[in-house]
């Protein structure tokens, strides 16, 4: 998220001094951001996206939903199913409302790729010394344990694909090093080409090897296990997801089990219905 606030500073030419004095909020603010050592609350963010008159989301994500929507087409996302977890934007909330970027558990029933909109339960990491309050269900860790493994594999891809590529590119260095001048001038442009390409999907790959430690460290915060806020259930726009857009994507498939979605149930009917 630092990334973007940085990005704004250098297209509108300010320092993070510029933003203190025009929001009132404290450097040491901006300098434990920097440092990854905190992220501002939701009010702080508030005041440093209407200081650059950008959403909040697009502040926390770079995403502009406005911009977003008028090419969106939700027939190009998977179908989701009942109990699947999704990593959704719940946009800029008050009070008690859970905002921004969190994990959910999909709750609509026969979800239809027509349908611009889902219902979800939000997920929060249970917090130590703290008790699961009774509008809350405990999902123990098993969220972290598919999570986990899922984002093993695909740490594993992303490696092997990188190495391949890198390996590649210092093949073709060679093969250039060791072919002779007429050589070159017949083969120059397939080899420039493929060297482009591959410098492009190596850049892309890095962006990926990089974002990873961030959701590791997310999903590390649900090692102590996790709750699902049943009283905060919400219908968003599919605008929202941010993973899993397609089957094969990180969160594809992750699903919790029919025992955890009975507790759902019977909870729901608790608080919603009556016993």
């Amino acid at each position: 998220m630092y990334d973007i606030f940085a990005k704004l500073l250098e297209e509108r030419h300010l320092k993070a001094a510029d933003v203190c004095r025009g929001t009132g909020l404290p450097s040491s603010l901006f300098s434990e951001w920097k440092r990854a050592k905190s992220t501002p609350k939701a009010d702080k963010l508030k005041k440093i996206a209407d200081f650059f008159d950008v959403s909040v989301e697009y502040l926390m994500t770079g995403d502009d939903p406005v911009k977003k929507e008028e090419t969106f087409n939700p027939r190009k996302l998977k179908r989701y199913k009942r109990g699947e977890i999704v990593k959704v934007h719940l946009g800029y909330n008050i009070g008690n409302e859970e905002g921004g970027l969190h994990y959910a558990i999909v709750l609509t029933k026969n979800d239809s790729k027509n349908s611009p909109i889902i219902t979800i339960i939000p997920l929060s990491s249970v917090k130590a010394n703290k008790p699961i309050h009774p509008y809350n269900v405990f999902l123990g860790d098993t969220i972290f344990q598919q999570l986990k493994g899922k984002w093993e594999i695909h740490h594993d891809l992303i490696d092997q694909e990188l190495t391949s590529q890198i390996q590649e590119v210092d093949s073709l260095r060679e093969l250039i090093s060791s072919k002779t001048e007429a050589e070159l001038l017949e083969d120059h442009a397939d080899i420039d080409k493929r060297i482009h390409e591959l410098n492009a999907s190596i850049a892309h790959l890095s962006k990926l090897s990089s974002r990873r430690d961030k959701i590791s460290n997310e999903i590390l915060k649900m090692k102590t296990g996790s709750i699902a806020l049943v009283n905060q259930i919400t219908t968003i726009s599919k605008i929202r997801i941010y993973n899993p857009l397609h089957s094969n994507d990180v969160l594809g498939n992750v699903k919790v089990s029919n025992e955890i979605l009975d507790a759902i149930d019977d909870k729901i009917r608790e608080l919603y219905i009556g016993k």
